[in-house]
């Protein structure tokens, strides 16, 4: 199962979590465009949480904006996945 971003196949199984952990911290440090995925990961991750933080029940009037919040968070995700699979794909 393959999921398309921009363009980029990018097997829907990758789990960006492991990915950028399996890298060492050595090889961050050399490549910029990979330190800078880190750092938006890692920023993506609190956007994450503080997105949970904000649950809205049902019944709330402001349900619908939280869940389109929410899309947009993950296909931002997506995209992250796209380009940290092509940045550990390129060597």
């Amino acid at each position: 199962m393959t999921a398309r971003n921009g363009g980029d196949v990018v097997p829907a199984f990758v789990d960006l979590a492991t990915m950028l952990a399996s890298v060492s911290d050595r090889a961050v440090l050399a490549d910029r465009g990979l330190a800078a995925l880190v750092v938006e990961f890692a920023c993506w991750e609190i956007q994450l949480a503080e997105w949970n933080g904000r649950w809205k029940p049902k019944s709330h009037d402001g349900r619908g904006d939280w869940i389109r919040e929410g899309r947009a968070m993950f296909d931002d995700r997506d995209t992250l996945k796209a380009r940290a699979y092509a940045l550990l794909r390129r060597d």
